[in-house]
């Protein structure tokens, strides 16, 4: 029995990683998350992960600096990393995850990882 695809979330805003961690987990998925970019060069050295979702904001312009130090590990270099990104209110009015379903499209999203990881061998 082939094992569920292991996903890394990277991304710093703990109601993100909240939505996506249960979607996919909800959906066999196996996760590992990091809250920035150390803590994913630590998790990517620790497992092998099918996907990364990286948080296009927590790099902050600096994701070809991450990404580079993790295609530069040979078992890496063909792992396949989605830039995301949530835009949504930064009102302190909105409940956090309210905000986010409305900012983010989990569903989109939870497509693009199952056509991602039905593509990977």
């Amino acid at each position: 029995m082939r094992e569920p695809p292991r996903i890394l979330i990277v991304d710093d805003v703990p109601a993100n990683v909240h939505i996506l961690q249960s979607r996919l987990a909800a959906h066999g998925y196996d996760i590992v998350t990091a809250t920035d970019g150390e803590a994913a060069l630590a998790a990517v050295t620790e497992t092998q992960p099918d996907l990364i979702l990286l948080d296009r904001r927590l790099a902050r312009g600096a994701e070809g600096e991450l990404i580079d130090c993790i295609r530069a590990r040979v078992r890496l270099h063909e792992v396949p990393i989605v830039l995301y990104t949530v835009h949504g209110s930064d009102s302190a009015e909105a409940p956090p995850l309210e905000a986010l379903r409305d900012a983010f499209d989990a569903e989109l999203l939870l497509a693009i990882v199952e056509a991602v990881c039905a593509s990977v061998p």
